[in-house]
């Protein structure tokens, strides 16, 4: 039928929830045996009713012991001894504990069910933020923190697709009972009923395809109202200092409006589903009624009780065939959802680890890059051609030039960010791209405009990610960043929140904090990105100090436009358009008419 059909990405998604069901294998296998036991429990007392039934009515029918006999059902010979309408009665509460007995299986099983979706529903969300936290900084800074967001939201349609099934399964198993007692019943009247439903399910394929494309629309507009709402909470400073109050609130207003309109549509829709089937079900059980009538013989009392078995047996059968009405539309709305996150997972799957990676053992020697061109793949010229640059071990060396020159894409390129285009980065004469990036990025620590600071105590973020580092390592590296003393000066001093970004400490607090975090790493090559450029000229002495001390110690890089935070350069490499202009040492060039010589005049005054 037409609503099997599904693409390939909705395959993929279909199949990463298999996987997780088939790794929970003995929870599953377990839900569809109480399940299948349930759907016995209940044949088994429908068939007894019926028996009951016919015993009740019929008047030569009246041993009851001799009808459970006939369907392999054995009473107790002292039961057999009691009178007919006692056996009844004690048949009756059998099907009682029967009924009972099934019920609680029914709530032991849809609470497994429910523990199931939790399980897997932070699997997923776990390999998910796997999957953004791995995925490639090129790849993944192109997409909006906000529609990640939203990724995490809407792969909650797994646990919708495991929950679909177990239900499905239970509903099967259930229908096939029911069906079963119903063409004992009446085989004309069954096929009847069969007809009837195949029908109705035709007439359901235009209500189904209209939810389908309703989900659809409310994940695209629920997508894109995470991505712009978390956009503009995230810079509260630049909305407020633009003024951008109403801007802000009417954007999120109207994608919030597009979102209910969505929603409230979807939800109209599929209210239709068991209002339809509830009428379907009554217009059904009057033309069985009708049907058993005509089909009746003069013996109406013996005829009467298994027909009103069937009619309980169709009310029974209702709530099953919604399972699979909603099978439908619960497909139809999950998949919208979740191919958004399928898509995201196929295009950012983990990379295959490459085997023999190197690692830079026995310190940093040197760093080379030789003929290293570079170019962001959304741009058609060149950040970076042919540039020739070395740091040698505990030298410190100086990049600088106008902006937007490709100073900062060297870091990239030496933090692994991105890959050179052509050229070689070398370190201790092995391809950095051959190296491990684990272990390369623990001998490096950077300082620059892009550093976060995060919502953790001040001693949280200088130690960050090492969450049970020395207190007294935490305070040596605040104290070589000349922050120790504002840090101590706070309420709760090192126990002090920062708040989200930082928000609570100034430009060059914060930066000074990020320096003290670069500084307790004891990296082999310190990157200085501008790292200076919000301190006072006394709190930028201390960290030269801090720089001249650490300068036998480790490489230090440092990216300015301020002469006087590269005072203790011994190196200096003058970038202009992407190529190196000049370089040389920095007490030479500052001397002569050259681009360095200019720049530190210039700048200067």
């Amino acid at each position: 039928m037409k609503w099997f059909r599904i693409n390939s990405i909705d395959r993929s998604t279909v199949w990463i929830a298999w996987s997780f069901v088939a790794s929970r294998k003995h929870t599953a296998l377990w839900l569809v045996t109480g399940s299948i036991v349930a759907a016995v429990l209940e044949g088994g007392s429908i068939g007894l009713l019926l028996i009951i039934a016919s015993a009740a009515l019929d008047k030569n029918a009246s041993d009851l012991g001799q009808l459970l006999g006939q369907i392999g059902m054995a009473l107790p010979e002292q039961w057999l001894a009691y009178e007919s309408n006692k056996v009844v009665f004690i048949a009756i509460l059998l099907v009682v504990f029967v009924q009972l007995l099934k019920i609680t299986l029914v709530f032991v099983v849809k609470v497994g069910s429910i523990e199931l979706q939790r399980k897997i529903q932070d699997e997923v969300q776990g390999q998910l933020i796997r999957t953004i936290l791995k995925a490639s900084y090129e790849s993944i800074a192109k997409l909006p923190p906000g529609k990640l967001s939203a990724y995490i939201a809407l792969s909650g349609g797994f646990s919708t697709l495991i929950n679909l099934g177990v239900n499905v399964v239970a509903a099967s198993l259930m229908s096939i009972a029911y069906l079963v007692s119903m063409v004992l019943i009446s085989p004309t009247l069954t096929g009847f009923l069969l007809l009837l439903a195949a029908l109705g399910s035709l007439g359901f394929s235009v209500l189904i395809r209209e939810v389908g494309q309703q989900e659809k629309t409310y994940a695209e507009e629920l997508a894109s109202r995470e991505s712009v709402s978390i956009e503009i909470f995230s810079h509260p400073r630049t909305i407020r200092i633009l003024q951008a109050e109403k801007y802000a609130e009417k954007l999120i207003g109207l994608k919030r409006k597009m979102v209910l309109d969505a929603s409230r549509l979807k939800q109209i829709l599929t209210a239709r589903i068991p209002l339809i089937i509830e009428a379907a079900t009554i217009g059904l059980a009057g033309a069985l009624l009708a049907g058993a009538y005509l089909l009746m013989t003069k013996n109406l009392l013996s005829e009467i009780g298994p027909i009103i078995v069937f009619l309980i047996i169709l009310n029974r059968l209702a709530p099953q065939l919604r399972t699979f009405t909603q099978l439908r539309a619960g497909l139809a709305g999950a998949l919208n959802g979740t191919r958004h996150v399928t898509r995201f997972i196929n295009e950012h799957k983990e990379p295959v680890a490459q085997i023999n990676q190197l690692k830079v053992t026995g310190g940093l020697q040197k760093i080379a890059f030789q003929k290293v061109t570079f170019g962001y793949p959304e741009s058609s010229s060149n950040a970076l051609t042919e540039i020739d640059l070395e740091i040698l071990r505990n030298s410190t060396v100086a990049i600088v030039g106008p902006s937007g020159s490709g100073k900062t894409t060297l870091t990239q390129l030496l933090l692994k960010l991105f890959a050179p285009t052509s050229g070689q980065i070398l370190v201790n004469n092995n391809d950095l791209s051959n190296i491990d990036s684990a272990t390369w990025l623990k001998k490096v620590a950077i300082v620059d405009g892009k550093s976060a600071l995060f919502d953790l105590t001040v001693k949280e973020n200088i130690s960050f990610p090492d969450m049970n580092a020395d207190p007294q390592e935490v305070r040596d590296a605040a104290r070589r960043a000349n922050i120790d003393s504002y840090i101590e000066s706070l309420d709760k001093g090192y126990e002090t929140v920062l708040g989200s970004m930082g928000y609570t400490v100034s430009a060059g607090q914060k930066q000074r904090i990020l320096l003290a975090r670069a500084l307790f790493r004891r990296p082999e090559l310190l990157i200085l990105d501008e790292a200076t450029n919000s301190l006072d000229p006394e709190s930028e002495d201390a960290i030269q100090e801090t720089l001249c001390s650490i300068s036998g110690v480790c490489a230090i890089l440092i990216i300015a436009h301020n002469p006087r935070a590269i005072r203790t350069a011994r190196k200096v490499y003058f970038i202009e358009n992407g190529k190196v202009r000049e370089s040389g040492l920095l007490e030479s060039l500052i001397l002569q008419d050259g681009p360095v010589g200019k720049w530190w005049r210039n700048d200067s005054l």
